[in-house]
């Protein structure tokens, strides 16, 4: 029910924008067809003979034409500005409750490309215990990340991992022995976008 109801309000707020481009293309064909209409049944014939000029037979065109350019501005400039701002808010809320669920427990985890993630388990505060990371999207600079405890947050595009009574190991490309460190607390950020 909640990813339905986030699929539903993502398209209430698509709904502003989608209209300010559906609503002047569909009002120009109507008036088209209708005048090819009025045309073809040779009605502007008869309206003409009866003594309305062009431009009586164009007035309400013309009138629900600049209702709709006040509709479309009043649309464009107050209610599609702040749907899409609502609209980028979900979006970002969706994002990051995803990044978050990316990695489960109890099994390797590779779905971030080229890192590879394992938690042993997550306390019912969120704490994650037992955590191992391995990142070699740079293949000069492979980083190998354990930890004792950990959170993980997903701020903007990137997991954040506070890790805690760990060590980290450099692969260095340019040297043979590992370079190696422990610490008691450490922050390291995984940028999604990469």
């Amino acid at each position: 029910p909640d990813a339905l109801w986030s699929l539903l309000e993502l398209c209430i707020y698509l709904l502003p924008q989608t209209l300010s481009y559906a609503v002047p293309i569909s009002f120009l064909i109507t008036c088209m067809l209708t005048i090819i209409r009025l045309g073809n049944d040779s009605e502007l014939t008869v309206m003409s003979a009866v003594g309305f000029s062009n431009r009586k037979i164009l007035l309400p065109f013309l009138l629900l034409g600049c209702v709709l350019m006040v509709l479309l501005m009043f649309l464009n400039t107050i209610v599609a500005p702040n749907a899409n701002e609502r609209m980028y808010g979900l979006i970002f809320k969706l994002r990051d409750q995803i990044s978050t669920n990316l990695i489960k427990t109890g099994s390797f985890d590779d779905r971030i490309p080229g890192i590879t993630i394992f938690i042993e388990r997550q306390q019912s505060n969120g704490t994650l215990e037992n955590i191992f990371i391995h990142d070699r999207r740079d293949p000069k600079n492979i980083l190998t990340l354990t930890a004792q405890q950990a959170l993980i947050d997903a701020v903007d595009n990137r997991l954040v991992a506070r890790l805690r009574y760990g060590a980290i190991k450099h692969h260095r490309a340019d040297a043979n022995p590992l370079e190696g460190l422990r610490f008691s607390s450490y922050e390291y950020v995984i940028d999604l976008t990469k």
